[in-house]
């Protein structure tokens, strides 16, 4: 049996573990460290690596900024509700109350995919476009006697010479391998997807059907803070039968986001911008009525760009999340959004 000081040394190691995550830098962080933080890089740098992860899973259980360097799969529930958010229309009478799913993957391979097939069909019409030939055409002919009649044949060929924007394109295709190979391998991502639902956990509650999704990478800051940018699109429709009205919204743009970690919360920014029908009027009524299920709706179209402050917790497995949203924050109407799950 182990001794009672052999037992409280393990405990102070323990206590030492989870108070680092207060003191010093995330062991995965993307960033070179300063001078001054030599000495416990090297110390840690001397620990197997089986042991480096673990500390690090232990430590992101109560870490938001050890949480952004680690792979991790969140599974929530969330509701939506107010007079300003993604699938709402500026009217009192049309403010949905949007239940539905939340999944995230955090450092996995899901966005990379996605951002290095949109970066290779990029690639691939910039090429296309770039190659273009000039062609020269030539002929030879000669004659022979044949008795008494003097035979004339003629050989006509062209010639392809490739002009300065060939080479670019070649160029662009011979780097585009190792370009798209980064862009899978890079750790920190983050792939978004929310699902909207009319029958929430089979109780029939919800006014909002559909998806949003974005996928996103993150450029690290100084204190832990980081930038996410990438893309994302997404369509839902809100049914106010009352109304007799249907609200279409649809997304298909850049996400920003910018993170804050501070122990175990995680403070977030973030605006949608979304350049779906970049060319038509915000909430132009574009299909007068459709009929669903026998009863008719009149449908309006809206394209928003939602502005969004939320914090989100993490206390070991549990994720909890509430956020404020606005597409029109200029005339002040806000909703919010609430959502629980676990972390994986």
């Amino acid at each position: 049996m182990p001794s009672h000081d052999a037992r409280r040394r393990g405990t102070q190691i323990l206590l030492s573990a989870l108070l680092s995550t207060l003191l010093i830098p995330a062991l995965a962080h993307a960033q070179e460290p300063d001078q001054g933080d030599d000495a416990s890089v090297e110390q840690e740098s001397r620990m197997p690596y089986w042991l480096q992860y673990r500390l690090l899973r232990l430590r992101s259980q109560l870490s938001a900024r050890d949480w952004l360097m680690i792979p991790s799969y969140t599974a929530s529930t969330s509701l939506t509700r107010g007079g300003s958010t993604f699938a709402s229309r500026d009217n009192v009478t049309l403010n949905p109350t949007a239940r539905g799913y939340h999944l995230q993957e955090r450092n996995g391979l899901v966005s990379g995919v996605m951002l290095a097939g949109l970066a290779y069909v990029g690639i691939a019409s910039a090429a296309s476009g770039l190659i273009s030939s000039d062609y020269t055409t030539y002929s030879s002919s000669y004659s022979r006697r044949e008795g008494n009649y003097w035979v004339t044949t003629t050989y006509t060929w062209s010639e392809k010479h490739s002009n300065a924007g060939t080479a670019a394109a070649e160029s662009l295709v011979a780097g585009q391998n190792e370009m798209l190979g980064g862009i899978v391998g890079y750790r920190l991502q983050n792939f978004e997807l929310d699902i909207y639902t009319r029958d929430w956990l089979q109780r029939g509650e919800g006014d909002t059907e559909g998806w949003r999704t974005n996928f996103m990478m993150m450029i690290p800051l100084e204190n832990g803070m980081g930038v996410e940018l990438g893309y994302g699109w997404g369509r839902a429709r809100s049914y106010f039968e009352e109304a007799g009205c249907v609200v279409s919204s649809q997304y298909s743009g850049i996400p920003l986001r910018v993170l804050a970690p501070l122990g175990p919360f995680l403070f977030q920014s973030g605006l949608d911008m979304n350049f779906r029908g970049a060319f038509e009027r915000l909430g132009k009524d574009r299909a007068a009525t459709f009929e669903q299920d026998g009863t008719t709706y009149r449908q309006e179209h809206v394209r928003p760009w939602p502005l969004t402050l939320s914090v989100q917790t993490m206390l070991w497995r549990l994720n909890l999340s509430a956020s404020v949203e606005s597409s029109r924050i200029l005339q002040r109407r806000f909703g919010y959004e609430l959502s629980a799950g676990l972390r994986f």
